[in-house]
């Protein structure tokens, strides 16, 4: 059991059967299906309106509340009466006018930001979409045993949030549920979770993570910029971590993953592949920061965060992933021989990075692969005919780009916001600059107004027809 100020929260399973046969029994009288007569229910060891002590729920916050009956006529949901009423605690009744309260509706108490505590009954199956959005003031919440869905943004910007017990039940928690809850300090996963959604849980403070074995995919970006999350356990359900799952988590310093997951590994901290050729994530907050001999592949932010100057990375190593080192403090990158491909944003936002040479072993560069660094100067080799979308995106210490010849596209908004560079050199003749294909906004931004080509410079009033 763990205690938070107000409430508190059982995870023996004796106590959660007989508090929930209880309750049970004392709602008969409504006709209302609360679910198994195992169901968790929340009880405390402290004074508090939402004890348990009593058998039954506290008493309903009907002045605050509206309800809407479902199409059905069987059940309602319920709303706030107004952000300028619905404030302090709230408690929500299990049952209104005969018939069981089973849902929160659509962004029903969003905005209101008075609200301090909430209590929601077990019969309760989904929380809509943004229900409780921007309820900055909401600190305490009890989720009843019949909760089955969270659904997108619906706690997501609760700032003062400090903790959550999702129940047993609850299968999905989506997009963005939790985003933005800065203070969120504490969650537990009920024992059938089955999906976290993109950014659920993104800029929290949560320091630790136990996964259920019930859980199969970790949505992409779900608990990013988690800067005081330090160790994740994986179990053997997992089957899909998206990209930037973990991403910038700059105290993490350790994964580990049940032995017997056959699509993940760890060794040494580092989530891996199960055959450990591909670097998923790399803790950020680790002491050493390293690409081990034998990898192939570095996954889509698979560095994103770390605090390293410099990094070496091997001959085994053929691939980069879409922002693997965005963001870092990477100065210098020593490339193996075999990279072969670099993907989009991959350096990114490497805000130290100020020189670039591309190894010959590259053949594809993607976009805005340096975008967001302050490298000074850059030479695209001729194996390159293109320059790729935003590659060069707010690249402001940029002064010299050197183009080949064999250059015939230019992507949109490969030189925006470069507003130190000022010519750029092109080794193919005016007539050939001239066939080069412009993308939209390619030099938005960008003072620079001739081109030095190889048989002579193209004059200020060119570019007012590009």
């Amino acid at each position: 059991m763990f205690i938070r100020k107000g409430m508190a929260f059982m995870k023996n399973s004796a106590k959660r059967t007989l508090i929930g046969a209880l309750f049970a029994l004392s709602l008969a009288s409504c006709n209302i299906h609360i679910g198994p007569s195992n169901s968790p229910s929340a009880t405390s060891t402290e004074e508090s309106s939402f004890s348990s002590s009593s058998v039954s729920e506290p008493d309903p916050t009907l002045d605050k509340l509206e309800f809407v009956l479902a199409p059905n006529g069987r059940s309602y949901a319920v709303h706030a009466k107004s952000q300028d009423v619905t404030k302090g605690e709230v408690v929500i009744p299990s049952a209104y006018q005969g018939l069981p309260v089973t849902v929160v509706g659509d962004n029903g108490f969003a905005g209101c930001s008075g609200i301090t505590s909430l209590y929601l009954p077990d019969t309760i199956t989904i929380i809509e979409q943004a229900a409780f959005i921007d309820c900055a003031s909401l600190k305490e919440v009890r989720l009843g045993s019949g909760l089955t869905v969270i659904d997108k943004e619906a706690f997501r910007r609760c700032q003062n949030l400090l903790a959550v017990d999702i129940p047993d039940y609850v299968h999905i928690i989506g997009d963005e549920a939790f985003r933005a809850c800065y203070a969120l300090k504490e969650v537990t996963f009920g024992e059938s979770l089955n999906a976290i959604g993109t950014d659920a849980f993104s800029l929290t403070d949560i320091r630790e993570l136990y996964f259920p074995e019930s859980l199969t995919s970790i949505g992409s970006f779900a608990f990013s910029d988690c800067d005081q999350l330090t160790f994740v356990s994986i179990p053997y359900s997992v089957e899909s971590v998206g990209a930037g799952a973990f991403s910038t988590c700059t105290s993490l310093e350790r994964f580990q993953v049940e032995s017997d997951n056959v699509n993940y590994s760890s060794e040494g901290g580092v989530l891996y592949d199960k055959g450990k050729k591909k670097v998923v994530c790399y803790p950020a907050g680790k002491y050493v920061i390293e690409i081990p001999e034998g990898v192939t592949h570095l996954g889509e932010y698979s560095y994103s965060g770390i605090q390293k100057s410099s990094i070496d990375i091997p001959d085994s190593v053929v691939s980069i992933g879409d922002c693997a080192f965005s963001p870092s403090s990477l100065r210098t990158i020593n490339f193996g021989k075999n990279v072969k491909t670099i993907g989009r944003g991959a350096f990114s936002s490497c805000h130290e990075l100020d020189a670039f040479e591309i190894p010959e072993s590259v053949i594809s560069l993607g976009a805005s692969a340096l975008s967001y660094t302050q490298i000074k100067s850059f030479v695209l080799p001729e194996r390159f005919t293109s320059v790729p979308d935003g590659l060069f995106s707010y690249c402001s210490y940029l002064k010299s780009v050197t183009l080949s010849k064999n250059v015939t596209s230019i992507g949109n908004r490969a030189f925006e916001y470069c507003r130190s560079l000022k010519t750029l050199i092109f080794e193919g003749t005016i007539d050939e600059w001239g066939h080069v294909a412009k993308g939209g906004y390619w030099k938005i931004e960008c003072p620079f107004q001739e081109v030095q080509c190889s048989n002579g410079t193209i004059e200020p009033g060119y570019f007012v027809e590009e």
